[in-house]
């Protein structure tokens, strides 16, 4: 029988495309207002929970309920004791990168603009 003649073509080379990694928010962050923030971070849910830092809570104190997509973060806060605030209401925070986040959005009296992590992670 006659050989099969089979025709080599070069397929081209594909590069990687780089998926962005979600950036894990869980662990200890400071506000520019001097909060001590506690946040969790499971799945698309994130709550945290945040005291005034110079008087372990004596000012103000609060809890954090809401959602992530992406870089976003929305949910809502309500202030509760040992603090004397009674502030409550929504936020929505930018995820900057591993070590800040911003707020875009507040109401309700919330003070800070922004958070930055105690331990910084490798950017």
């Amino acid at each position: 029988p006659d050989p099969v003649a089979v025709a080599l073509t070069p397929v081209p080379k594909q590069t990687a495309t780089a998926t962005p990694q979600t950036v894990g928010l869980s662990g200890q962050w400071m506000s520019v207002d001097r909060g001590l923030y506690t946040v969790k971070e499971e799945g698309n849910n994130v709550s945290w929970e945040a005291i005034s830092s110079y008087d372990n809570g004596q000012t103000w104190s609060h809890t954090f309920r809401g959602t992530r997509q992406g870089d976003t973060i929305t949910g809502e806060f309500f202030d509760h004791p040992p603090g004397k605030n009674g502030n409550k209401g929504k936020l929505e925070f930018k995820v900057i990168g591993p070590n800040e986040m911003r707020v875009s959005q507040a109401s309700g009296g919330f003070g800070a603009i922004s958070l930055t992590r105690l331990n910084p992670t490798p950017k």
